[in-house]
């Protein structure tokens, strides 16, 4: 590509999938699936008159029936109230109840009791959380969700239900735990390989053969968890190696085959609006992110300059088929499964069922992620998506109500436009949406973020095309360009991207005339806040996308 390199928009990769640090999990109903303990009425007033630090005691007791009922008054105790949790932590309960799991005691009512106060302690207090770190509680929790799990594979076994909310309290613990930036690594080392072998893949496996089948844990929410833990994880950038965890996410063995199996099934409409298929989805977003970055780049020029007698001018390149990278193949897996043409498919065909603003906007990352920068694959999938009419959803979300979603979209067509033909599409049938997502003047509301994403979106589609210019012009986009770079109280950030888009439209020569029949002269292309050389050298090549660290839009969820 000539100079023209420096107005091409910055290939970005979708931000993090956020984590909901604590959210309240609205779609998980129930005393049982938030923590609450079945202790009853009669256990509950006996305990109450009891000091803390005696309940606290009472889990070293030589009876059985003592010990569950002291963890279950615990975990009475915990449920939905802060001031109990601290107290519990303060006077040394933490390290008592892993000491519990510790023993592996073979009495299913204390270990679920244990768990059930564990899960709840873990939530919504920081400070616990990493107590539970301390004292070893992610190596405990994870050993007993193993250890329930194995007795759960026999439904006959004695206690079966008790195993059953043991396995359930056990990763909705270990969910509450994964939310903690400081807990994620030391979760990464010692928990994953058992959620993947233990959870995952067996659900990979129900769901694939689901009709007749059994699912291989009582309470799906279990699944839930799970799939929560790696959406957190996903979502971990450490400052001294930002792609450290996705990267050792990517590469262990089976997560991806699993994740992406999942989402390659079609399903009912329960199956995509649930919580755990917003888990998988926001997952993966998270490890699509720069998933494609040790492949080579291809040649996707977007210009060529044809010499007259008298000057030289730069025209729209002729169209470049790009040949299918990764090539189909039986033993895919890994992130080449994740590249493949097949899971964008799945994506394409998940962005018209999907009515969860979390998981459409995720999905819609993906694409982005998948399509971001000049690798084989993305030039590959920018014409897959375009022949599976991937583009037409897009465009209607650019009129999403949610802010959020409006924006991916803008982003995704922005990358997809890299594509000489979808440029023509994307033009052609989006030019209406897109012009529309800008402010007509200063006094209507509107996003900063979103209309800036607009103009790198417009400025890549009139880029050396006369015809799409024509289209911003008819549907108002390029007057009201003119207008936001003129005017000094729009934000400074969205007024040079403003003049950016007007220094490419005054470059059509061919458009001179129709913009002087508009009432327009060179002055109304002159940027009002030129760009500096840091920002030229900044676009002349391709971006890594936006920081997962500046855009947090899902956050860590909890139950």
């Amino acid at each position: 590509m000539s100079e023209r390199g420096s107005f091409s928009p910055p290939k970005s990769y979708a931000p993090m999938a956020p984590s909901d640090h604590d959210y309240p999990n609205q779609t998980l109903q129930g005393s049982l699936l938030r923590g609450k303990g079945r202790i009853n009425a009669e256990t509950a007033e006996k305990f109450k008159d009891l000091k803390l630090e005696e309940i606290i005691r009472l889990l070293e007791h030589h009876q059985n029936d003592i010990r569950a009922n002291a963890a279950g008054y615990l975990q009475h105790l915990s449920y939905e109230n802060i001031d109990k949790k601290n107290e519990i932590r303060n006077a040394g309960g933490i390290p008592k109840l892993i000491e519990v799991l510790e023993e592996r005691t073979d009495d299913a009512r204390i270990i679920e009791n244990t768990t059930g106060a564990l899960r709840n302690i873990s939530y919504g207090v920081d400070q616990n959380k990493v107590t539970i770190n301390v004292a070893e509680g992610v190596q405990a929790l994870t050993k007993t969700l193993r250890i329930a799990t194995t007795k759960l594979q026999n439904p006959n076994s004695a206690q079966h239900n008790n195993w059953s909310l043991v396995q359930l309290h056990s990763a909705g613990a270990l969910w509450n735990l994964s939310s903690h930036k400081n807990l994620k690594q030391p979760m990464l080392d010692q928990c994953l390989n058992t959620i993947i072998a233990y959870i995952l893949q067996p659900w990979t496996v129900y769901m694939q053969q689901k009709s007749g089948s059994n699912p291989p844990s009582k309470y799906q929410e279990t699944f839930t968890a799970c799939s929560g833990i790696i959406r957190n994880l996903s979502s971990y950038s450490p400052e001294q190696n930002p792609d450290r965890a996705r990267d050792q996410l990517r590469h262990t063995d089976g997560l991806l085959d699993s994740l992406v199996d999942i989402v390659n099934i079609h399903y009912p409409k329960d199956v995509v609006e649930s919580k755990y298929f917003e888990n998988i989805i926001c997952g993966l977003r998270n490890l699509s992110y720069k998933c494609n970055r040790e492949q080579a780049k291809a040649n996707n020029p977007q210009a060529i300059e044809k010499h007259g007698c008298c000057k030289v001018t730069r025209v729209e390149h002729p169209y470049i088929e790009h040949e299918q990278f990764p090539e189909d193949a039986p033993d895919m897996s890994g992130v080449t499964k994740l590249l493949h043409k097949s899971f964008t498919d799945s994506i394409i065909r998940l962005m018209s069922q999907a009515e969860n603003k979390s998981t459409l906007e995720a999905l819609i990352g993906i694409l982005q992620n998948l399509t971001s920068d000049n690798f084989k694959s993305s030039c590959f999938l920018r014409a897959f998506i375009r022949t599976r009419n991937g583009i037409p959803r897009l465009i209607e979300l650019v009129d999403h109500s949610y802010e959020d979603i409006c924006n991916s979209s803008i982003v995704a067509l922005r990358n997809l436009s890299d594509d000489i033909k979808n440029k023509e599409v994307i033009g052609q049938y989006g030019a209406g949406a897109i012009c529309g997502k800008l402010p007509s003047n200063p006094q209507v509301a509107f996003s900063t973020k979103t209309c800036v994403s607009t103009l790198y979106l417009i400025r890549i589609l009139i880029y050396l095309n006369k015809k799409n210019c024509d289209l911003i012009i008819d549907n108002d986009g390029m007057q009201k360009i003119i207008l936001i770079n003129k005017e000094p109280s729009y934000p400074m950030k969205l007024r040079k991207a403003a003049g950016q888009v007007l220094t490419v439209a005054w470059e059509l020569t061919k458009m001179h005339s129709k913009y002087k029949k508009c009432g327009w002269s060179s002055k109304n292309f002159d940027p009002s806040v030129p760009s500096g050389n840091a920002t030229l050298k900044k676009t002349k090549k391709g971006s890594e996308g936006l920081s997962p660290e500046e855009q947090h839009l899902i956050s860590d969820t909890n139950v």
